[in-house]
């Protein structure tokens, strides 16, 4: 992750409150699940970076936290600010 990619904010009980994070970067290993609660989350996939926006109540990386090693073909990261609720593996399981 570059200097100018940030991470979310815990803001209580694991519940991050976001401005422009990167959460997922496609080929690069992840062990986190994410519930958006308020704001968009931009996801770019394939060659072409087809773009899709997931608003309140979508998730990503359920297969971070039900399966093993988890590699995500695609990149998503927060527009603007959102609030977000992250699930580790280890947490989960």
């Amino acid at each position: 992750m570059s200097s100018e990619e940030q991470r979310p904010e815990l803001k209580g009980a694991g519940e991050y409150e976001a401005t422009n994070p990167v959460l997922y970067t496609s080929g690069l290993e992840s062990d986190e699940f994410y519930l958006i609660l308020g704001g968009n989350v931009s996801i770019e996939s394939g060659d072409e970076k087809f773009l899709v926006n997931f608003s309140k109540f979508n998730y990503l990386g359920e297969k971070a936290i039900t399966g093993g090693k988890y590699i995500p073909d695609f990149s998503a990261h927060v527009k603007g600010t959102a609030k977000l609720l992250m699930i580790k593996r280890k947490a989960y399981q």
